[in-house]
């Protein structure tokens, strides 16, 4: 809770304790919440680069400092977050 996960050097979120998120992806201020369920992440943006976004439940699997997500439970993309 409250750590940066930098996705690269300009997009980054952070996750508060309350189930809120902030950070910047591709320039713009990205918002919304987030909460565990049935062993995924599962977010709801209310603003970001595209406007709000529905809810995509990621899975989430911690190595050391970084986090590989895997969108759409486990069944889409994929990226890394690195711990800050």
């Amino acid at each position: 809770m409250g750590k940066r996960l930098e996705l690269n050097e300009n997009d980054h979120l952070i996750l508060n304790a309350d189930g809120s998120l902030s950070g910047e992806f591709g320039g713009a201020v990205t918002r919304g919440t987030w909460v565990v369920r049935d062993g995924f992440w599962c977010r709801e943006l209310s603003a970001g680069p595209r406007g709000p976004s529905p809810e995509d439940c990621q899975l989430w699997a911690q190595e050391g400092s970084s986090i590989n997500v895997t969108r759409d439970q486990g069944r889409g993309g994929s990226f890394v977050y690195e711990i800050s």
